[in-house]
């Protein structure tokens, strides 16, 4: 199964993302790091064209973002 997983670089994100792989998923890696920005619909678009599941694990923690609140809307 193909699965998108935004924040794929986080805590939580490195985890799933290695347990999917395990059980044999071709996963979809979602994240700022990655040069990935979940604000925008286009790529945003790009990343759930071939997704048939998705776990949205994007925020941003750091409180003097300035898109925080667009983040983790």
């Amino acid at each position: 199964m193909n699965i998108l997983v935004t924040g794929s670089s986080g805590f939580i994100g490195k985890a799933l993302v290695e347990e999917l792989r395990r059980l044999n998923h071709n996963v979809i890696e979602f994240s700022h790091s990655n040069g990935n920005d979940i604000t925008n619909a286009e790529d945003v678009k790009n990343a759930v064209k071939n997704a048939e599941a998705i776990y949205h694990l994007a925020a941003s923690l750091d409180e003097q973002d300035p898109k925080i609140f667009e983040i983790n809307e």
